[in-house]
């Protein structure tokens, strides 16, 4: 059996004919197609892997706990304070 011969798709083709031309029509262009292609697909990847550790932090988070304060605890700013006749810091 003959395998069929490969060939390169015509629109394939045509990308790489139109990436060969591009350094001698504007080589400084050229580099910033090249720098932007690459910072489109660095960003997402970046961010993808910055939100899992920002996830992954949480369980250790959520392990510690946060302790309430005391009832008796009056927080400096709270809408008490705004009608107590004590003197606040507000």
């Amino acid at each position: 059996m003959k395998h069929p011969r490969f060939s390169v798709p015509p629109a394939v083709s045509g990308v790489l004919t139109i990436l060969r031309i591009l350094p001698r029509v504007s080589r400084p262009l050229t580099l910033l197609l090249f720098a932007s292609v690459l910072a489109a697909t660095a960003v997402p990847i970046a961010a993808t892997v910055v939100t899992g550790l920002l996830v992954g932090s949480i369980p250790s988070a959520v392990r510690g706990g946060w302790t309430p304060p005391p009832a008796n605890t009056r927080w400096p700013c709270s809408p008490a304070h705004l009608f107590s006749s004590s003197p606040s810091v507000c």
